[in-house]
């Protein structure tokens, strides 16, 4: 019933769509070496390791078995073992057609499908996928599915720039995690949704407060304040994280110093070689804040982005591209560089943007910006007071309050 390979290769795509390591997922039933060569397929499973690992996972242990070419479970083991050929399609509508399979397999279809969606930049598909992944997480018993579901809509809707409808998915987050003993992974993505909505709804305080918790859980190794155990010895990619997460918070707020301590300790915590996408969008983030603080960081940024470059090249990542010349552009026109300033806006322009909401208001800002200095004032300042009232209106409050402020410049300077 358990055949190898595509037993090892679903036992894989579990596993990693949960973001957990083999250590994480053997515990202390199993070996991580018996682990590895179940993935690999070069062990058959015995029915004690099956139920064992279906446990710790969260699924029936109903999921491993085979399905015809058309099942679901079959186009789920195809796409996981790296098929892709029409794979959202066949994925959806395998979905569609799935009935009363197994909860916790319908779950990890649209998980799969939602990804799938992400990297083909179907932003508002992948939220409606990600609202039916909610729905079904509801019908298992796992709480940490249920965490990951509400994490990634909570994300999702940020991304799109509607923080009012993140707002309550993240609460919903951040009880699961208080509610239940989980691990500092699951833990550590309800926090970090949840700060991340109070923070761009100008819910400062509540969002300092949430954020010294989660750093004494995951960074300090004490525990929370709400009774939250602590984590021991967090994996160095979320306390990573997590100080990226103060770092945002305490930008926020004012306090530059802070945050810049924060950022390097973050940046100090995570090498290239465990996670070349974390560690791009971590360098990227830090730009991001830095631009954003009272001091003078545009040297450092530039630094920053020299660093990256090779690797937002490498990487292949649209999204990450675009964010890099966006930040390249805004550092430009700080640094008096108007030329390379427009350049990038050219060539985000050129390949039709991928960037969030929050991303494509800095772009607005600074191509006006670039109006402004070329002497185009009304036009910009007419455009300017729109972006802020679309920022305003999307309870995006700190960048609002950016816009605010730079007109009020641009007026004084008249």
């Amino acid at each position: 019933m358990f055949a190898q390979p595509a037993f090892g290769q679903q036992l894989r795509a579990l596993r990693r769509s949960r973001g957990l390591t083999q250590a994480e997922l053997a515990g202390t039933g199993i070996s991580t070496a018996y682990l590895s060569r179940l993935e690999s397929g070069g062990r058959p499973p015995t029915a004690r390791a099956v139920d064992y690992l279906a446990g710790r996972l969260g699924v029936s242990p109903s999921v491993f078995g085979q399905g015809s070419p058309g099942t679901l479970s079959a186009i789920i083991a195809m796409i996981s073992s790296g098929g892709r050929f029409e794979a959202a399609a066949s994925l959806r509508q395998a979905l569609h057609e799935s009935g009363a399979e197994d909860a916790a397999l319908r779950w990890h279809g649209y998980w799969l499908l939602a990804e799938l969606q992400e990297k083909e930049g179907l932003a508002a598909d992948r939220r409606d996928t990600l609202k039916l992944l909610v729905a079904v997480s509801d019908e298992t018993d796992s709480p940490e599915l249920r965490l990951r579901a509400r994490h990634q809509l909570a994300t999702c809707h940020r991304s799109l720039g509607d923080i009012l409808s993140a707002y309550p998915v993240a609460m919903e987050a951040y009880a699961i995690a208080t509610e239940n003993i989980l691990n500092v992974v699951d833990t550590a993505r309800a926090f970090m949704a949840l700060i991340a909505v109070q923070s761009e709804l100008g819910r400062l305080p509540e969002a300092r407060q949430l954020a010294d918790e989660l750093e004494r859980l995951v960074v300090d190794g004490e525990g929370a304040a709400d009774g939250t155990p602590a984590s021991g010895d967090a994996p160095a990619a979320v306390q990573a994280q997590v100080l990226w997460t103060s770092a945002t918070v305490l930008t926020r707020q004012g306090e530059s110093e802070l945050a810049s301590r924060r950022l390097d300790q973050a940046m100090e915590r995570l090498a290239g070689s465990d996670d070349l996408v974390l560690w791009l969008r971590l360098r990227l983030a830090a730009a991001s804040l830095y631009l954003q603080m009272e001091t003078d960081s545009v040297d450092r940024v530039l630094r920053l982005l020299g660093e990256v470059e090779p690797a937002v090249r490498l990487a292949g990542l649209r999204q990450y591209a675009q964010e890099f010349d966006l930040l390249q552009g805004i550092a430009a026109f700080r640094h008096g560089d108007l030329a390379t300033a427009q350049e990038s806006c050219l060539r985000l322009d050129a390949v039709g943007q991928s960037l969030d909401f929050r991303d494509t208001v800095r772009l607005g800002l600074l191509k006006n910006q670039l109006l402004i200095a070329e002497g185009d004032r009304e036009l910009a300042v007419a455009n300017l007071r729109d972006l802020a009232v679309k920022a305003q209106r999307s309870a995006h409050v700190d960048l609002a309050a950016e816009i605010w402020r730079y007109l009020a410049e641009a007026g004084a300077a008249r």
